[in-house]
């Protein structure tokens, strides 16, 4: 059993070097102020049905408040246009009953096998933002989002515990499914800042394998694979613009791993690893695409009870890789090209840390 308690607060001031004037006119719109307050109780029991089989229940209540403040104000984005925000002072509260239940069986000392199903909820809220005149929608809150989850799965142990299996099967149904978007009309201009919408469904189901092991007492690997179908049921973002039956933006089909460590002598770690991601789609319309990709990374480290000197690579072949939803062109409307934010180029580093 528990209770925890969480306070938050955000304060935002949207500006532009975009509109009128030149690199000194910035441009600043009034203070956008939220602020979130959540309350929870739970507890858990597990309960024997004999000596290998155990089923565990537990519940979680959860209440939300969310308040947000602001004047009146306007954004020019030359452009663009002007964006503005109405004089608001809202406050509304979310709760929700979080109930989970699940079977596990040991038929043998090293073999698990589980089945669970779970409620999960992401509170509603109110967007720090701005739009166009030409928006006609309510994009100042967004809805509670509610899913359900169900997994069945199992873990084995062998050679006397120096290679760890596991892998679990997964559906997750999700309603009111909250996404970052930005709202662009049919020419593909922007009419909004970066607001969070709640007005769809999604379906998810996958497998997941994964594998730890000893090769020698010096060499340890890890490999995994995980798969995943992942579609709007239900998203009518707008009047024109139906998205049902398309992927969910940025769920990548697949992602898989493997490293390798290695400590040659007492001290010394080496440690290389690849991480590749299937073909993901960048934007709910699904014209945006990221193919496969693969990053590789690399490490040297001296290791002892008190510290720790690490040399490091990220992205060895700088490898080009798209991380967030794409738009296109916002200032001249869609030209055919898509625009989306990017991961870390190749990095390396040099890592000092000392425990005590």
């Amino acid at each position: 059993m528990g209770l925890n308690h969480y306070v938050s607060d955000e304060d935002q001031i949207l500006s532009t070097l975009v509109g009128p004037g030149g690199l000194d006119d910035f441009a600043s719109a009034p203070l956008q102020s939220s602020r979130s307050r959540d309350y929870a109780a739970f507890g858990q029991l597990t309960v024997p049905l004999g000596q290998r089989l155990r089923v565990t229940g537990g519940l979680r209540y959860e209440r939300a408040r969310r308040e947000k403040n602001q004047v009146a104000g306007a954004l020019d984005l030359g452009p663009a246009g002007v964006f503005t925000f109405a004089a608001e002072d809202l406050q509304d509260d979310y709760e929700e009953l979080l109930p989970r239940i699940s079977l596990d069986w040991r038929p043998v000392d090293n073999v698990l096998l589980y089945s669970s199903a779970s409620k999960g909820w992401i509170p509603g809220g109110f967007n720090l933002g701005a739009t166009s005149s030409a928006v006609t929608g309510d994009f100042s809150r967004y809805g509670a989002e509610t899913l359900w989850s169900y997994e069945v799965g199992t873990k084995l142990q062998l050679f006397d515990k120096r290679l760890l299996l596991s892998g679990a099967a997964f559906i997750i149904e999700a309603q009111d499914w909250q996404e970052y978007n930005v709202l662009v009309n049919d020419q593909g201009q922007v009419l909004s800042t970066n607001l969070i919408t709640s007005n769809a469904a999604i379906r998810s189901r996958g497998f997941e394998l994964e594998a730890t092991g000893k090769v020698t007492p010096q060499i340890e690997l890890h490999a995994s694979f995980g798969y995943v179908d992942s579609k709007y049921t239900d998203y009518r973002f707008s009047a024109t613009q139906d998205h049902t039956g398309n992927k969910v933006k940025l769920v990548p089909e697949y992602d898989a791993s493997l490293a390798v460590s290695w400590r040659p002598w007492k001290g010394l770690l080496l440690r290389g690893e690849g991480n590749a991601a299937g073909k993901t789609y960048l934007n709910a319309e699904n014209l945006a695409v990221q193919d496969p990709v693969l990053l590789l990374n690399a490490q040297i480290a001296w290791e002892t009870d008190l510290w720790t000197v690490r040399f490091y690579v990220d992205n060895l072949t700088n490898r080009r890789v798209f991380t967030s939803s794409a738009y296109s062109n916002f200032a001249m409307g869609y030209d055919g090209t898509y625009y989306a934010g990017v991961g870390q180029p190749r990095v390396g580093g040099l890592q000092l840390s000392y425990k005590w």
